[in-house]
């Protein structure tokens, strides 16, 4: 299987490992991202930061090529 490894949309290219999770709905996709959590000690001081996981939402209705796109790598991977 030839996976690729970067998505190209019209504003955003998506690295496909970073993909947790697909939700699919019939006009929609949502793409769960793994953000990368960085925890530890600031500089300085204590506490932790952490990045949030991101969630993009394609729509075929508000953007149909993108969804188009992801429509046909989805396919691709079965």
């Amino acid at each position: 299987m030839n996976m690729k490894r970067f998505i190209k949309l019209k504003n955003l290219v998506i690295n496909t490992t970073k993909i947790s999770k697909i939700q699919t709905f019939p006009n929609k996709y949502y793409l769960h991202m793994d953000g990368d959590n960085l925890k530890g000690w600031l500089f300085y001081g204590s506490g932790v930061i952490t990045a949030n996981n991101d969630v993009i939402e394609i729509c075929k209705n508000t953007n149909p090529g993108d969804y188009q796109i992801i429509e046909k790598w989805i396919r691709e991977l079965y």
